[in-house]
């Protein structure tokens, strides 16, 4: 089928052997296809051109054929100058401060290497360093690879030097943020990885001001399945205002979340420590409805006096115990880890305007899958109390909830506030290397059995090798008393 290219279209002439379309995209334009799923995709949108047609999933191309396609994102090459500012709010990692200007492990150890970020007028070293607040640094950008992805986003306020826009749940706030939530693309990812810091430049006009920054910076964190309100600094003053102001706690947040579980009063304080260090959270009970699965399911509007790690997660599930609906990291032996993501929504958030120090307020309904939730569940229930069921779904909820009467589960262990869900590949090194794996608290190897066993099957492979380097057959030898 003929269709005009479009203008905006990346071109490029093809060498090589003959092959499907979808695989030349991905072998010779990386930069801009994460995966071949990812290829093949941009061909069926019919966003690809072979010869000036449009290319279809079994559409050859041969050596010296135009390729044209419509990208998903842009790659840019910026030759910048030096990028120097002040680092406001909390003490963070060295790698978290740079994330708006390299957004992964390899950037952010290569300009390590070349001596190009400085703190303090010193040359960095260590990605892990901490920043204290206050710290001057700089960062010689040369020439960046920059990726900016087309997704379109909701803008709720955008002025000269700042914005608030809403973080769709599943995305992370940049390449740092993986390997802190557990994702697979984290910050050791190699290729490009959609976050909200490569989709802010398309959405925001950029700063006139002479301190802007390279790229928007978000000013405070969101979990990656979390979405909501996000503020937004465009340029070096007003990221030093916001993050100076959250700092302080002079901001006001509300979440709402949908939890399994009632709680027991209407309103209520959270002050279980988080890592050993004190958290505070209040909550307002806005709705109960009756639930066939859970029992109750409750709406809670949530305001975090302080900033731990998953302190909302966390409280919710340990200290409250009312897990989040969907929260697969802090409720894995909860059945309210269903598979339609995590019922945690930032509505609402109060900060002073960096320019004027005006206090603004801004609001951000959950999205429309909240309520359909809360409406299904009250449904069910409702059907099952009439003994009008129809569906199977609802069959198999009852013969669930009466198995589990019968023969109740145990109650899952205590945890405490400050251990953290051990990622897979934490485990999976535990499994391949015991020994490293003793200082990550799995309490099997606190026991005797375990360290007995180790040490008898250590013994066994030396003394295997030193009868085999002296010519002697191997034979098991008994371990030391």
């Amino acid at each position: 089928m003929a269709s005009p290219v479009p203008a905006g279209a990346v071109r490029f002439k093809y060498t090589g052997t003959p092959c499907a379309v979808a695989r030349v995209l991905f072998r010779s334009q990386r930069a801009y296809f994460a995966s071949f799923s990812h290829a093949k995709k941009i061909v069926a949108a019919g966003r690809v051109w072979v010869r000036g047609v449009v290319g279809k999933g079994n559409t050859e191309v041969r050596e010296g054929d135009e390729v044209a396609f419509v990208p998903s994102h842009e790659v840019v090459h910026v030759a910048g100058a030096a990028e120097r500012w002040v680092h406001a709010g909390e003490a963070a990692e060295l790698r978290e401060v740079l994330a708006p200007y390299l957004s992964t492990a390899a950037s952010v150890k290569k300009a390590l290497e070349g001596k190009h970020v400085t703190v303090d007028g010193v040359a960095a070293g260590d990605a892990r360093a901490l920043i204290a607040p206050g710290a001057e640094l700089a960062y010689e950008s040369g020439t960046a690879r920059r990726v900016v992805y087309f997704d379109e986003l909701e803008v709720v306020y955008e002025a000269a030097s700042w914005a608030v826009v809403v973080k769709p749940p599943g995305l992370f706030m940049d390449a740092s943020a993986g390997s802190q939530e557990g994702g697979r693309e984290g910050a050791k990812s190699k290729r490009s990885v959609k976050t909200l810091a490569s989709v802010l430049p398309h959405n925001l006009q950029a700063a006139a001001a002479p301190d802007r920054l390279a790229v928007p910076a978000a000013v405070h964190r969101l979990d990656a399945p979390v979405g909501g309100l996000v503020a937004v600094a465009k340029t070096r003053a007003a990221a030093r205002a916001l993050a100076g102001a959250f700092a302080a706690r002079d901001v006001a947040k509300t979440y709402t979340a949908i939890v399994a579980g009632r709680p027991d009063g209407a309103d209520g304080e959270i002050t279980a420590d988080v890592d050993g260090k004190p958290a505070k959270t209040t909550y307002h009970t806005a709705r109960v409805i009756q639930s066939l699965r859970f029992g109750h399911v409750s709406v809670l509007e949530l305001h975090p006096h302080t900033g731990r790690f998953h302190q909302l997660r966390r409280h919710l599930a340990w200290a409250l115990k009312t897990p989040i609906i969907g929260d697969k990291a802090y409720a894995p032996e909860h059945e309210a880890a269903v598979g339609s993501g995590m019922y945690l929504w930032a509505s609402r958030l109060e900060v002073p305007d960096p320019g004027t120090g005006e206090r603004r307020v801004f609001t951000s309904a959950p999205p429309a899958k909240y309520e359909s939730f809360l409406r299904r569940e009250e449904r069910v229930s409702a059907a099952a109390a009439s003994g009008e069921v129809t569906s199977d779904y609802v069959r198999r909820l009852i013969q669930a909830k009466a198995e589990d009467q019968q023969d109740p589960a145990p109650a899952p262990a205590k945890r405490k506030l400050d251990a953290e869900p051990a990622p897979a590949a934490k485990r999976a090194r535990a499994r391949a290397d015991p020994l490293s794996a003793a200082h990550t608290g799995c309490p099997v190897l606190a026991s005797w059995e375990f360290w007995t066993g180790y040490i008898a099957h250590a013994w066994d492979a030396f003394c295997r090798r030193v009868l085999v380097a002296f010519g002697t057959p191997s034979a098991t030898v008994e371990p030391p008393p």
